[in-house]
């Protein structure tokens, strides 16, 4: 029982240490204000709750203001923040799940010890349970959030090309202002991340949002670069009452060609992704054929 936790401890120690070299690439010069009228994620608050405290009553008013990194902020904008967290909270959320990694990996190697005999199979088991536990459950949360951040982004990119069609049919055809020409395309579109963006436009001009504030929050929640220029120039458009129809043509072309440049970039990559998976069982597939002779002529000698 001393030597497992040892090395517990010894991991545990190892995890720290890591975490501290690392530091440095984690929190970088960014500021942000917390939300104080951010909703907790429901987990996170029954955790909170269940040691009596809320998790921004840890954090004191005069550190407000906090540094993260860019990168941090890329993946809050590209995956939605669908926990609905801010940066205190998320990286409070590392944590909580490391430790709770170390509280399982203690109860699983008193358990494993207690039914097995002591030697360097269950050694290892014990190590290599608690280096997945420590290290998934710190990085579980951005694990999560680049997986959603992915769909997210190839949910715009697939879907913005037939939401502006549809603000394009609206605002040329049914001769709407902007404002109206969204409310009709909500109507068409897709249950999807491009309907539910544009229904909170909606609801922050039903709420007495400007347009111009609206596109404004919008800009910050789009996931990529060039759809943000879009929304700007958009939003540009709409301020200088110009014919917003040509801003959004082009910009459904150039969705549409940046598809497609990803789709020919994937059939181009096919072949060789193909062939990474083959050639292991080609190889072998090969070395049987080529080698089952000669084990035939030798089997026939023993």
């Amino acid at each position: 029982m001393n030597l497992t936790l040892a090395t517990i401890g010894i991991v545990g120690i190892i995890m720290i240490a890591l975490f501290l070299i690392f530091k440095s690439d984690t929190y970088k010069a960014s500021d942000f204000e917390l939300s104080k009228n951010n909703t907790l994620d429901p987990m996170l608050a029954k955790i909170m709750n269940s040691v009596g405290g809320d998790v921004l009553g840890i954090v004191s008013e005069n550190r407000v203001k906090k540094q993260t990194n860019n990168k941090l902020a890329r993946l809050f904008r590209e995956s939605g923040n669908p926990w609905n967290l801010n940066y205190v909270e998320f990286n409070l959320l590392k944590f909580v799940l490391m430790i709770g990694g170390m509280i399982i990996d203690f109860l699983f190697s008193v358990f494993l010890f207690a039914i097995f005999d002591f030697n360097e199979m269950s050694i290892f088991l014990v190590v290599a349970f608690s280096i997945i536990l420590i290290v998934g459950g710190y990085n579980y949360p951005v694990i999560y959030y680049n997986s959603v951040a992915k769909d997210r982004v190839a949910s715009f990119k697939t879907g913005l090309p037939e939401a502006i069609d549809y603000l394009i049919m609206a605002l040329s055809g049914g001769g709407f202002a902007l404002p109206k020409a969204f409310e009709m395309a909500v109507r068409y579109l897709p249950p999807g991340v491009i309907r539910e963006e544009f229904e909170r436009i909606i609801s922050d001009l039903k709420i007495g949002k400007t347009m111009e504030a609206a596109l404004n929050d919008f800009e910050k929640r789009v996931p990529t670069e060039g759809i943000r220029a879009f929304v700007k120039a958009l939003n540009n458009a709409n301020k200088l009452s110009v014919s917003m129809i040509d801003i959004l043509e082009n910009r459904a072309r150039a969705s549409r060609a940046e598809r497609e440049a990803e789709i020919e970039m994937k059939i181009q990559k096919l072949p060789t992704k193909v062939m990474v998976i083959l050639m292991p069982v080609s190889l072998l597939s090969i070395m049987a054929v080529a080698l089952a002779p000669a084990v035939a002529v030798l089997s026939q000698f023993f």
